[in-house]
């Protein structure tokens, strides 16, 4: 069978994001909110724009402290964990939510995504092996599962 390498290029849908249901981590089950809909986050690809740029500030950052460090500079900010810097990763993917908690939807600001990712690590498993997975880009429709 022939296909053609074009039919794999996942460059808009990763602009675009695509639909992330959330899962029960004990049962695998899509929650569902008060209004009986998936609860969901939209995700932008690992090679969107913004996500790249995400990784080039992070490894400038990387550089800075490095440089810092070997020459007896004080680094201007707290070092952030390797976990933290991934939430900011996924936190900067984040471009849509339909999230339940705490008896309320909630506002898909970085701020509260920051504050949902650590609180709830599950969610961001979730989210970090989504985008990992280039089939979830693939496809005319946003929505993937």
């Amino acid at each position: 069978m022939t296909i053609d390498l074009n039919s794999l290029d996942t460059s808009t849908q990763e602009e675009q994001g695509a639909v992330m249901e959330i899962l029960n981590p004990l049962t695998g089950e899509v929650l569902k909110g008060d209004d009986d809909e998936p609860q969901t986050i939209t995700l932008l690809g690992e090679n969107s724009r913004k996500v790249q740029l995400w990784h080039d500030r992070n490894a400038r950052e990387n550089l800075t402290e490095q440089v810092a460090e070997h020459t007896g500079q004080k680094v201007a900010k707290a070092r952030m964990t390797l976990r933290e810097r991934n939430i900011e990763k996924v936190v900067a993917a984040t471009s849509d939510c339909h999230l339940y908690l705490d008896g309320q939807w909630q506002e898909c600001t970085p701020e509260n995504m920051r504050t949902i990712y650590r609180r709830l690590p599950f969610l961001y498993f979730q989210a970090t092996a989504f985008m990992a997975d280039m089939s979830k880009y693939l496809g005319n429709s946003p929505k993937a599962s």
